[in-house]
């Protein structure tokens, strides 16, 4: 289990404050904001592409994100494929989708 919903709301926050801090070394003109959130009862797989489709379809999600006007919908779990590769084990960090042009 995650923890508390005070953990995970200042986990984002520190991921948030962590990506505008980099686009602003990087002389990006962007900012993340966090526009609102909610938690799921989406039972983790343990498959990031499962999880994917998950976010992607569900009908209150696409709700939520319409609510809230989000261009970026982010979806946190605590557990990925854990792949093992040549003795060396590797966790996913994160898969999305990229926009069509």
């Amino acid at each position: 289990k995650m923890g508390s919903e005070d953990i995970v709301k200042a986990a984002i926050a520190e991921s948030i404050a962590k990506t505008n801090l980099s686009f602003e070394y990087s002389k990006i003109n962007l900012q993340a904001n966090v526009v609102g959130w909610g938690v799921s009862d989406y039972t983790e797989t343990g498959n990031v592409i499962e999880s994917l489709e998950y976010v992607t379809f569900d009908s209150t999600v696409s709700r939520l994100r319409d609510v809230f006007g989000a261009d970026l919908v982010t979806f946190v779990t605590i557990d990925g494929d854990l792949q093992i590769r040549s003795g060396m084990t590797s966790m996913s960090c994160g898969i999305g989708w990229t926009p069509n042009p």
